[in-house]
């Protein structure tokens, strides 16, 4: 490639572009008042697909468009009548292909229809969202034009790569007919030369415009979808010349929207088919609404008449009512009229439902997919049944798999709309930089607008309902995996219950819709069809929080937008669990409800229920709901395993005296001994009197020195056995929840340090110590090692006061506020070591006096105590040395001990008002967590679980004596209904739409109050201002006037008319408004 672009013919393809008698062709922008636009001068015969090889995919970087819109019409001066409203039609069609991602396509030149869709560019798309390419003859172009095009073509050491628009200004003639000029509100330009300048030239890019816009409309440019795409040809004004673009397009099955009220061709077709259309009204049902060959001659009269209205100074040869004859019997003209929206003509016209007087004729077709597509993005949900049915039937039906395939291109390419663009132009650029491409340049990318995207989105949730409301055995059947959905969107990573390589169910698609961020309202649609809507709903809930901090964990102002939309999906998600089951509860069903399992959410082959699945996917909100609560004590007072229908200890003998009772005399409560035992509140009491004696055991031990005298004592072996009583509570609990889970409790880390710290330092003990009275070195090790060991033991056993709700909200406090007392710490070090490394120097000389202090002293200044040799050592300092050590000392004292003490109790003060807020939620989920804790627990307390594998305790069951203290579930009916479970789904959704409602109505409400009294200030000021002007132009009038019409008028004299006309005329224009006066009252003269 040579510079800018220019190919210097190393390549055959580049040869097609380059003009007659030229050595390249051109390619630069042009600098316009409004903005740069880029254009390329080409030959005439250039083939469409070497332009955008070299010059439209690497220079401009245009995204494939989803429509064409190729604007067709006269160039001349058009006058419109009352039957067309320019601006109407400028919004719409702006509006039609911002919608869409279309392009539109015009001449290009600065008159007629050119310069009105230029003009509407500029009003509706100030951004250029929407390419707006003009298609222009470099001949018909005034010679001030041709020559500023032809700069960047000259020989010049330096290429220009843009050329200035002011340069071309003027106009030039050529006889009777005036030289075109560009558009300047044009995105780019094409530029076609076929080596001829003048007005002869005009029309001869049309050859080059009709296969160019073939050839994008067959879906054939580079890194298309290789499939059609959309195209509509609109008719404004236009005449001759214009005929033969109309029925090329239509050849080739282009539709075509004529507008109504412009003039000439335009009106001409207009005023045939609607003759036409009122006569197949009235005619009969077997004379048929169809132009047969035999009425070529009432056509031709119907065609001169209109003529004759419409373009009186035109003449119509055979071939140009051959024609029109054509045109208006192809059955693929629609009319626009000033009652019409340009975007629903548009659409008609694409999706085939036309006006026009015979049915269409056998030419290729835009597919249906691209129609639904179409519809997809306008949001015209009337088509979705109709050509949501032919997709089916096009993707071979029920018996062929085409519902599935229907499913695939939904999903993959509507509700993924924008995701899915992304990734293309990633992939697209990673290919563009790993290869050479011939010396191309680098391949541009555009991006999807980001509000066309999250329209698409939002009207695929209609289109997905439907599909839900008839074939949701075939979407509950559907396979979402690589192999379907391809990569790498295809997977689901969503790994809370292990990750899978493929979901063939609902579920799936629920969970790949959330990772694709596709909008609320159509997770929401997919949600109302599930079978077990809770379950779906906080595992929807999961996938949103997950999904927002694998792909929106940075920084940025995108990701941060992103993230708290997937948040606040996830809290609606997770609030509507809690409203279906509180319906529930309404009807005795709820807490029961928890406990069912469901075989659609699977672990391991073993469904779950929404009691432990809530708690394993973190959802807070929902486990701290009342009806959750008492699913816990419900829970805290069955036997394990835990089953609904079990019996339950009367909570009336809870209390700690009555557990002492029930201990001495266990018969009482109905339970055999094994089965009370293995109750998680009974295992709460007997594994915290466990942990408190070993602790106070340890503690015993430690400070007697009873574990380093040599040999083996017996407290040396009961705390042995203790101690792997403990670990194989610990190895259980691994085996249960698995490491990553269990290494993420802080209780479990805990455990595992200080059992493993006190076994080790146990067999050390026995194999070192001895039983002299003194401590050798090993020995003092050892006491050190327990000492310190004895610190996590005593911080574990708060995890029994975990359970109480005073002291677990306690917890939750402190060890919030620890986390930003270790963040304050930092601050701390900085300062005290900046200071400490500053001051150090200054006071001690030598370097062991320095290595004597160190640098630690100046963290003692945090608790106001300062240090006694540094204080010496100023007194020994003199001068200007002595002042500045003195200024850093206490600088020092004040920044340690006064701002950042109070910063931290600010601080602290902030952390607990905050976690008091969260602190009941929190609480709730954490003693969830360690209730099910006793799930795993060894029945009995260690040591004595170290037994338990060798005893049968299978037949130790005593009778009850005393059912009062049992609560039975025996008899009653429990289960939750599919139709209990539809119903309570609707009333959720009709209850947390009610919360929206209520909120965004107050917050309206507020705002209207608050704009009601801004404008009630602004009215009174406006009243201010209003007698300000009065009282001045009055003092000016009667200063200017009273003085002469005093003197021609005698005293107490009425005024004349004319003066007092004037005069009332004054007041009447200065007192519209009456107020309070100001300062200055308002004169009344009389």
């Amino acid at each position: 490639n040579g510079q800018n672009g220019h190919p210097n013919h190393e390549h055959p393809e580049e040869v097609s572009l380059t003009p007659f008698q030229r050595s390249s062709y051109a390619a630069a922008e042009i600098a316009f008042d409004g903005g740069t636009s880029p254009y390329c001068l080409i030959s005439h015969a250039s083939e469409p697909e070497d332009l955008f090889d070299w010059v439209i995919l690497p220079e401009w970087g245009l995204r494939t468009p989803n429509l064409i819109l190729s604007i067709m019409g006269g160039a001349g001066n058009m006058i419109a009548s009352e039957k067309f409203d320019t601006m109407c039609f400028s919004k719409g069609l702006v509006e039609a292909a911002t919608r869409t991602c279309a392009w539109i396509i015009t001449g290009g030149t600065a008159s007629g229809v050119m310069d009105i869709v230029g003009k509407a560019m500029q009003k509706h798309d100030k951004q250029r969202q929407v390419p707006c390419i003009g298609i222009s003859p470099f001949g018909a172009l005034t010679s001030k034009w041709r020559n500023l095009l032809e700069k960047q073509m000259q020989e010049t050491p330096v290429k220009q790569t843009k050329v200035d628009a002011a340069d071309a200004q003027g106009t030039e003639m050529e006889g009777k007919i005036t030289l075109a000029a560009l558009q300047d509100n044009h995105s780019h330009f094409i530029i076609c030369d076929n080596g001829k300048v003048g007005k002869d030239t005009f029309g001869t890019e049309i050859p080059f415009r009709t296969q160019f816009e073939d050839y994008v409309a067959k879906g054939s440019m580079p890194g298309a979808l290789k499939a059609p795409v959309p195209r509509v040809m609109i008719l404004v004004n236009g005449g001759k010349i214009s005929l033969k673009s109309l029925v090329e397009a239509i050849r080739t099955g282009c539709p075509l929207v004529v507008c109504q009220g412009t003039g000439r061709i335009a009106d001409v077709i207009c005023k045939i088919l609607d003759v036409t259309k009122d006569r197949s009204c009235t005619a009969d049902s077997d004379s048929g609404s169809e132009l047969s060959v035999g009425q070529d001659a009432e056509f031709t009269l119907l065609l001169k008449a209109a003529v004759e209205d419409f373009m009186p100074k035109e003449t119509l040869s055979q071939e140009d009512v051959n024609k029109c004859h054509e045109i208006v019997t192809s059955g693929k003209v629609e009319i626009y009229s000033v009652n019409d929206r340009l975007e629903d003509v548009i659409l008609r016209a694409v999706l085939g439902n036309n006006r026009s007087i015979s049915s269409p004729i056998s030419t290729p077709s835009t597919g249906v997919w691209q129609q639904l597509a179409l519809a997809v993005q306008w949001g015209c949900k009337d088509y979705y049944d109709a050509l949501g049915r032919r997709l089916i039937q096009d993707k071979g039906g029920h018996e062929h798999g085409g519902p599935a395939e229907a499913i695939r291109l939904i999903f993959q390419e509507l509700v993924a709309f924008g995701w899915r663009n992304t990734l293309r132009d990633e992939k697209s650029e990673k290919l563009s930089n790993s290869r050479s491409f011939s010396g191309r340049r680098q391949t541009r990318q555009a991006k999807t607008p980001i509000s066309i995207v999250k329209n698409v989105r939002e009207n695929t949730g209609p289109l997905v309902e439907w599909l839900l409301q008839h074939y949701l055995k075939q979407m509950d059947q559907f396979e979402v995996s690589e192999r379907t959905l391809g990569l790498p969107m295809g997977k689901v990573h969503w790994k809370s219950l292990g990750l899978k390589e493929s979901w063939k169910s609902l579920e799936g698609l629920l969970l790949w819709s959330i990772e694709q961020e596709a909008p609320s309202s159509l997770l929401e649609i997919i949600w109302s069809y599930m079978e077990d809507p809770v379950h779906a709903a906080l595992a929807a809930a999961s996938a949103c929080r997950e999904t927002a901090e694998r792909e929106h964990g940075y920084a940025s102002y995108y990701d941060t937008l992103a993230k708290k939309e997937l948040d606040d999906a996830a809290d609606r998600f997770e609030r509507l669990a809690v409203l279906v089951v509180e319906d529930l509860a309404q009807t005795g069903k709820g807490v029961e409800y928890l406990f069912q399992e469901s075989m659609r959410w699977q672990v391991s082959g073993q469904g779950r229920t929404c009691f432990k699945f809530a708690h394993e996917l973190g959802c807070k909100m929902f486990v701290s709901a009342t009806f959750y609560r008492l699913a816990v004590d419900l829970y805290w007072i069955t036997p394990v395993p835990f089953h609904i229908t079990k019996r339950q200890l009367n909570t009336k003998i809870l209390s700690w005296w009555d557990i002492l009772g029930v201990l001495w005399k266990f018969q009482v409560c109905g339970f055999s001994l094994w089965e009370f035992l293995s109750i998680p509140s009974s295992q709460a009491w007997t594994h915290g009197v466990s942990r408190a004696a070993f602790v106070g055991l340890y503690s015993y031990a430690v400070f007697y020195r009873l574990l380093t005298f040599g040999g083996i004592s017996l407290v040396e072996a009961l705390l042995f056995f203790w101690g792997l009583g403990l670990g194989y509570v610990e190895i259980k609990q691994l085996e249960s929840n698995g490491f990553q889970a269990h290494i993420n409790d802080f209780w479990n880390v805990l455990d595992a340090l200080h059992i493993t710290v006190l076994l080790g330092a146990l067999i050390l003990g026995v194999a070192f110590a001895d039983r002299n009275e003194e401590l050798n070195e090993m020995e003092h090790t050892l006491e050190i090692t327990h000492a310190m060991n004895l610190l996590p033991c005593w911080i574990r056993v708060l995890q029994v006061l975990q359970l109480s709700e005073y002291f677990g909200t306690l917890l939750i406090t402190i060890f919030g506020m620890a986390k930003d007392a270790l963040k304050f710490f930092i601050l701390v070090v900085i300062f005290c070591f900046g200071f400490s490394c500053a001051i150090t120097p200054i006071l001690f000389h030598s370097g062991v006096e320095r290595d004597e202090q160190g640098l630690t002293w100046a963290f003692w200044t945090i608790v106001g105590n300062l240090d006694e040799k540094a204080l010496n050592k100023l007194t020994t300092l003199g001068g200007g040395t002595r002042f500045v050590a003195v200024v850093l000392v206490y600088t020092l004292a004040l920044v340690c001990n006064v701002l950042l003490v109070n910063l931290l109790i600010a601080v602290m003060n902030s952390t607990y008002e905050k976690n008091q807020a969260v602190s009941q939620t929190q609480w709730a989920y954490n003693r969830v967590e360690a209730v099910l804790e006793f799930d795993h627990e060894s029945i009995l307390p260690p040591p004595l679980n170290l037994l338990e594998p060798f005893l049968n305790c299978s037949g130790n069951t005593i009778g009850h004596e005393d059912d009062s203290h049992l609560r039975g579930n025996d008899g009653l009916d429990v289960s939750v209904t599919r139709r209990d479970l539809k119903d309570a789904q609707q009333r959720a959704f009709l209850a947390i739409t009610y919360e929206e409602d209520t909120g965004e109505s107050a917050m309206l409400r507020a705002e209207l109050a608050e704009l009601r009294r801004r404008n009630q200030d602004l009215a009174q000021r406006n009243k201010d201002l209003e007698t300000l002007a009065a009282n001045y132009l009055l003092e000016q009038s009667r200063a200017n006037g009273a003085v002469q019409v005093a003197s021609e008028t005698p005293f107490n004299a009425p005024a004349s008319p004319n003066v007092a006309a004037a005069g009332a005329g004054l007041v009447r224009r200065t007192r519209r408004l009456t107020t309070t006066p100001l300062s200055a009252p308002v004169v009344n003269d009389g």
